[in-house]
């Protein structure tokens, strides 16, 4: 989970602007290290749900699907593109009649990201994920942890 859920985590969390109230999850552990090796995951938003998993032990694959009541959105290889897939946010309608397909060729998002940062550092406008921001993912994965070790539903 601190390796790779906080992904979903923070891009739910940033695209919405909203946070979660509870949660319910599974989380396995490795036998010999005790560290998590899958972790499902369901999070009530209020008015949406956040669903996922992760593991460090499956075949390596990235997407995340955004659901509306108009259509919904899917992103291909959203924190590793290239890696895993193309570099590609697919639109789709309702119907599944129409889709729009914006490919981003070559993106590298940990070098956007270092100089996102840099531009920050030199008092640039640049969009940050901030520590208040880290200690509610922080408290969300807690939770998720928490919740992995019984059964219901656990507050965030």
């Amino acid at each position: 989970m601190p390796d790779i859920g906080v992904y979903p985590t923070v891009t739910t969390r940033f695209v919405t602007g909203a946070e979660p109230i509870r949660v319910q999850a599974s989380v396995e552990r490795d036998p010999t290290f005790g560290t998590d090796i899958y972790a499902s995951m369901r999070a009530d938003f209020g008015t949406f749900e956040l669903s996922f998993y992760v593991s460090t032990q499956l075949a390596a694959r990235q997407s995340m699907v955004f659901h509306g009541d108009a259509g919904f959105i899917e992103v291909a290889a959203p924190f590793n593109a290239g890696g895993y897939d193309h570099h590609r946010v697919t639109l789709h309608d309702r119907d599944h009649a129409q889709a729009q397909v914006f490919r981003f060729p070559g993106t590298q998002q940990y070098r956007l990201q270092a100089q996102n940062f840099a531009r920050a550092a030199r008092g640039e406008d640049a969009p940050v994920f901030t520590l208040e921001d880290s200690v509610k993912n922080q408290k969300l994965i807690d939770a998720i942890y928490r919740e992995g070790e019984k059964d219901g539903w656990e507050p965030v």
